[in-house]
C-alpha cells in the first residue's frame, strides 16, 4: 500500500517460489524441495505446537520458512518466511475451515485505478540466451 503499486507475475506457476511451496497445494514432497528440521521459535509453546523449519535445497527467493503446526493433527497455524535480507513475514491462520467449496469468483483481483503496475519478467530457462 505505501508504494501504491501492484506486482503482476504472469509466470508464477513456473517460478522458483511456486516449486518451493507446491506442497501447500498437495503437490510435491517436502523432503525433495527442502532440508527439514524441528526447531524452537520465540513465543511458540513447544507443548502445543511443532515448528518445522524448511530450508530450500535449490535457489529460492527466501532463506527459510518455518511452519508452526498444531499438536496433534498438524494443522498449520502460522507461516514465517525469512528472506535473504533478513526480513521476516509472518502469516497467522485462525478460524480455519477446510474443504468449504469456495467459488473461483472469490479469487478475482481487479487492479485499482491510479496504481503503478510492475510486471515481473519471465524467468530464464536453463541454457536460454547462451551462445558459444
Amino acid at each position: 500500500p505505501e508504494l501504491n503499486q501492484v506486482i503482476v507475475d504472469r509466470h508464477f506457476v513456473s517460478s522458483q517460489l511456486t516449486a518451493a511451496v507446491s506442497f501447500l497445494w498437495g503437490r510435491g514432497r517436502l523432503e525433495d524441495e527442502f532440508s527439514l528440521a524441528l526447531e524452537k521459535y520465540p513465543g511458540v509453546d513447544p507443548k502445543k505446537f511443532w515448528v518445522l523449519e524448511l530450508v530450500p535445497r535449490g535457489p529460492a527467493q527466501f532463506r527459510r520458512m518455518l511452519l508452526v503446526l498444531e499438536k496433534p493433527g498438524g494443522m498449520v497455524r502460522r507461516s514465517i518466511i525469512e528472506d535473504p535480507g533478513g526480513n521476516v513475514n509472518v502469516i497467522r491462520f485462525s478460524k480455519v475451515s477446510t474443504n468449504t467449496g469456495l467459488d473461483d469468483s472469490a479469487f478475482v483481483f481487479t487492479i485499482p485505478e491510479g496504481v503503478d503496475v510492475v510486471e515481473v519478467p519471465a524467468p530464464e530457462r536453463a541454457g536460454a540466451g547462451k551462445r558459444r
